[in-house]
C-alpha cells in the first residue's frame, strides 16, 4: 500500500459515480483532498456521488501553498492544488487525469497515476476480478480513453477490449 495520495476532480468523480471510490482508499494510506478539488467537487449536483461522500468526510481536506514554481505551470486551480499538496508533502503520488497535468507534475519528480492505472493496481492487488468491465461502466460515468491506451494497459494484466 502506498502512503499517501492526492486526488483530483476527474478520477474522484467518475471512481465515485460508478461506485469504485474505495479502491483509493484500499490502495493508499490517506487520500488527500485539496480545497480547490474540494470545491470544484461540491459545484456538482447534490445528489452526485462524489460531492456526497466528501461531505460526508470521506478524504482529508488539505490546503497546500502554491509555490511560483507550481503555480507557472500553467494549469487549473484543481490540478495546480494536486501537484503542490504532493510536492509539500515529499512527492507523495499525485492522482490526474488530464496528460498535460501528469506530464507537468512528473517534470517535478512527482509519481503519477490516472483512473486507468488505479485500476490497473487493484487487479494486480486482487481488489477487483476485471479492469475491463468497470472501464465499460468508467466510460459511461464519463471518463474519455483511447482504444489504443486501453488495449495496451488490458494486456498487461491479461485482459483484451472488445
Amino acid at each position: 500500500m502506498d502512503d499517501r495520495w492526492v486526488v483530483n476532480a476527474s478520477p474522484l468523480i467518475v471512481l465515485a459515480k460508478v461506485g469504485h471510490l474505495d479502491l483509493l482508499t484500499s490502495l493508499a494510506r490517506e487520500v488527500l483532498i485539496p480545497e480547490a478539488v474540494y470545491g470544484e467537487v461540491l459545484m456538482g449536483p447534490p445528489l452526485d456521488p462524489a460531492r456526497q461522500s466528501l461531505e460526508s468526510g470521506w478524504g482529508i481536506r488539505v490546503d497546500p501553498v502554491i509555490s511560483p514554481e507550481i503555480a507557472d505551470l500553467g494549469l487549473d486551480l484543481g490540478e495546480t492544488s494536486v501537484i503542490a499538496a504532493a510536492w509539500e508533502r515529499g512527492r507523495c503520488m499525485s492522482v490526474l487525469d488530464d496528460g498535460r497535468a501528469r506530464e507537468k507534475a512528473r517534470s517535478l519528480g512527482l509519481p503519477v497515476i490516472g483512473t486507468l492505472g488505479v485500476l490497473l493496481r487493484a487487479k494486480r492487488d486482487d481488489l477487483i476480478p476485471s479492469v475491463a468491465e468497470i472501464l465499460r461502466t468508467l466510460q459511461t460515468a464519463g471518463l474519455y480513453l483511447d482504444e489504443a491506451t486501453i488495449k495496451s494497459a488490458l494486456a498487461g494484466v491479461g485482459e483484451t477490449w472488445p
